[in-house]
């Protein structure tokens, strides 16, 4: 009788929780959530562009919208680079985090020779080091290139030994996390 009694108490309860429709407070649930339709965070101040994410451990944080943009590089050519043309540049910005591609042609003076071309970033960024910028880039010839950081003058280097000394199109892409000038 006690347990039909408890039951029969409990059943309302077990009711609105069905159709409860919003969460107040501190509510817990040690399962899933789920939602169909529309759901809203009340923060106190506008979140617009923003994305919802999450670390390894669970923690939800409000972080920008990736970007999109273009830009032509300054290119330097530093050491055994007779010529070279920038195009557009294609770049993507996640938080902090830049992710830089395109193409560039680049005539060697020299083939067979240990060649640097300067290229600039497509924001004013600190080079701590020279790894704080990483990335490749390669001529169908299989000539590799090494991109890494010119702390010195805040850009990226590019170090490379080109198999010939005609116009080459050099296909790019590197990674770089912007700081503060």
């Amino acid at each position: 009788m006690k347990k039909i009694l408890f039951v029969l108490l409990l059943l309302p309860v077990l009711a609105s929780a069905q159709n409860k429709k919003k969460f107040y407070g501190n509510e817990y649930f040690q399962d899933s959530i789920f939602f169909n339709g529309k759901i809203q965070y009340n923060v106190g101040s506008s979140l617009n562009g923003k994305i919802l994410t999450s670390d390894a451990s669970g923690n939800a944080s409000w972080q920008s919208f990736p970007t999109e943009g273009t830009y032509t590089p300054t290119l330097t050519n530093t050491t055994n680079i007779a010529a070279s043309t920038a195009y557009t540049t294609y770049y993507t910005k996640i938080g902090d985090t830049y992710f830089v591609w395109g193409a560039v042609d680049i005539d060697a003076t020299a083939a067979t020779t240990i060649s640097e071309m300067g290229f600039s970033l497509p924001v004013s960024s600190s080079v701590g080091q020279i790894y704080d910028i990483a990335g490749t880039a390669a001529f169908e010839d299989n000539t590799a290139v090494q991109i890494k950081g010119d702390v010195a003058n805040g850009r990226a280097v590019w170090r490379f030994t080109p198999q010939t000394s005609t116009n080459n199109k050099y296909s790019f892409h590197f990674t770089f996390k912007y700081y503060t000038p």
